[in-house]
């Protein structure tokens, strides 16, 4: 009976239960800083950046000279130069378009990198949140297998001495096996998410840890209308969108530019040892089979597809706000509903069970039952706590903030 009892208080106090220590103690700051620092996406669209900062780099440099050398083989006229460096001056305007091309472009794929660095962070945090749950699962668990191995001794030990029916037995006994499997499950659970967040953070996915940060209701107050007119400002798909139609636009002038006459500087050396001078040519695009009005077309075809899609991302963007809202007030709405009554009515019951059983007034399904309905409780509480969390996480990145500035202009109303 004292065993019983002793393990029933330990259940009612599961919130205060710590599950093994683990080799380092991570904070979600912490995470985040490495993910920022090793994640291979990350990593990878950082490269991208680069990439594309060389690309606006050569875009602006002068076009290359052409240098041709044509040797006499046989006969005086085999060739009027022996050398021949024609330099485009690109005065058509064609180098100024492709360079605000490339510029476009390479604002497209900053604009990609926040896009990925956002997601990791929103992955990591999410990722996070799930392991709190996932541990504090597992305790509950573990003292719930505690709890069934200690109502399967009594249980056996009364029915050794025919004080009780050898079913009662029996059924603590399916009880401290479906215990075990669930914690099992649990462990599982918990070690999954462990490895997911080692990968978010370019690690190994065995890596060990433990979280620094508790699973708590820190409630966050919103305004809905403030966050959708920042999503607008603020989210980085919006401004890649935007960038490549500035490009695609810009390739629709870099066609006409093809049509637009061109001078070239011209070095030439009649023969080796011979004449030589310097000449300006002009270059006439009088004439086009097909290729510079085809091409047209195609750019402002391209255009246009941007343009729509920018219009999608534009809708997208507002679904994203609106439902990570919704999901922040249906989570927190559940929270304040355990706080407000479920969770002291479910250990009140459980209490109760106990104090029954003490007495002799029940029996040992009675607070199974009742130790069933504080298990399953405190296991919802916690997955609403872990869905609050998430979904906070979830609308900073619809709404392109972090939580501290949605925050502080809330505080500064």
């Amino acid at each position: 009976m004292r065993l019983i009892t002793a393990t029933l208080a330990v259940i009612l106090s599961i919130s205060a239960a710590i599950a093994a220590p683990d080799t380092t103690s991570l904070g979600l700051q912490e995470a985040i800083d490495i993910a920022l620092r090793q994640n291979p996406n990350l990593l990878a669209a950082r490269s991208d950046v680069d990439a594309a900062g060389a690309n606006e780099r050569s875009a602006s440099t002068l076009a290359n000279p052409e240098v041709i050398v044509s040797p006499n083989i046989a006969g005086e006229s085999g060739s009027d130069s022996a050398v021949l460096v024609v330099q485009p001056l690109e005065i058509n305007g064609s180098r100024t378009i492709r360079t605000r091309i490339a510029r476009a472009e390479k604002d497209a794929t900053g604009a990609a990198y926040r896009s990925v660095e956002r997601d990791v962070i929103r992955s990591v945090k999410q990722a996070y949140w799930d392991i709190a749950q996932a541990r504090n699962i597992v305790d509950l668990n573990q003292a719930n297998m505690e709890l069934a191995d200690a109502l399967y001794q009594a249980a056996k030990r009364q029915s050794d001495v025919g004080s009780a029916p050898g079913a009662q037995a029996i059924k603590a006994q399916v009880e401290l096996s479906r215990a075990r499997q669930d914690l099992a499950r649990s462990e599982s659970d918990l070690a999954q998410t462990k490895a997911l967040l080692n990968t978010l953070l370019g690690r190994p996915a065995e890596t060990p840890f433990g979280l620094a940060d508790e699973l708590a209701f820190d409630p966050v107050e919103i305004d809905g209308n403030k966050l959708r007119t920042s999503a607008e400002a603020n989210r980085p798909e919006l401004a890649e969108a935007q960038s490549l139609l500035t490009a695609r636009k810009a390739e629709i002038k870099a066609v006409d530019a093809r049509r637009r006459p061109d001078l070239t500087i011209q070095a030439r050396q009649e023969t080796f040892g011979g004449d030589a001078g310097l000449a300006v040519g002009i270059t006439l695009p009088l004439l086009d089979w097909g290729s510079i009005r085809h091409d047209r077309k195609r750019a402002e075809a391209t255009a246009d597809a941007q343009s729509k899609r920018l219009e999608a991302v534009r809708n997208t963007v507002a679904l994203d706000v609106d439902s990570a809202l919704r999901e922040v007030g249906r989570s927190r709405t559940l929270i304040e509903e355990y706080e407000r009554g479920v969770l002291s009515q479910a250990e009140q019951l459980a209490e109760m069970a106990q104090k029954g059983y003490k007495t002799g007034a029940n029996n040992y399904l009675e607070v199974l039952e009742a130790q069933r309905t504080l298990r399953a409780v405190r296991t919802g509480y916690y997955t609403a706590l872990a869905d609050y969390r998430k979904a906070l996480a979830q609308l900073e990145w619809a709404t392109g903030m972090d939580i501290s500035v949605i925050e502080s202009k809330e505080g500064a109303k």
